[in-house]
């Protein structure tokens, strides 16, 4: 008898294990560690577990995990177009002084004789 295929769960969106709703007891590649994997089979597809950090998950439904997700993800796009921001200005300074060292250098060195 085949076996039935096998998911790995990390590498599915929300809206993909949403799709397997209809279908339980599949089996799957469960992550226990980012190269620890064990076999599993999907029970509930209703739950998910969010990872909120420290090693601590919180069960939510599809739904509010999504959201948890999204906002998660818009959050880290702020945070990096800021720090895009704040390190194109800082290079702009640094080239700025860059600029100004090198007209005092110019103005401090000799000219030469004619």
């Amino acid at each position: 008898m085949a076996s039935p295929p096998r998911i790995e769960v990390e590498k599915l969106s929300v809206e993909q294990l949403k799709a397997l709703k209809e279908q339980t007891d599949l089996e799957m590649l469960v992550p226990l560690t980012a190269s620890l994997y064990v076999p599993g089979t999907l029970d509930d597809s209703e739950k998910v577990l969010v990872d909120v950090g420290t090693g601590y998950f919180i069960e939510k439904t599809m739904t509010e995990g999504k959201e948890y997700c999204e906002r998660k993800i818009n959050l880290l796009k702020s945070n990096f177009d800021e720090l895009v921001e704040m390190a194109t200005k800082k290079k702009n300074i640094a080239d700025e002084m860059g600029r100004l060292l090198q007209a005092k250098l110019r103005q401090s060195s000799p000219s030469p004789s004619s």
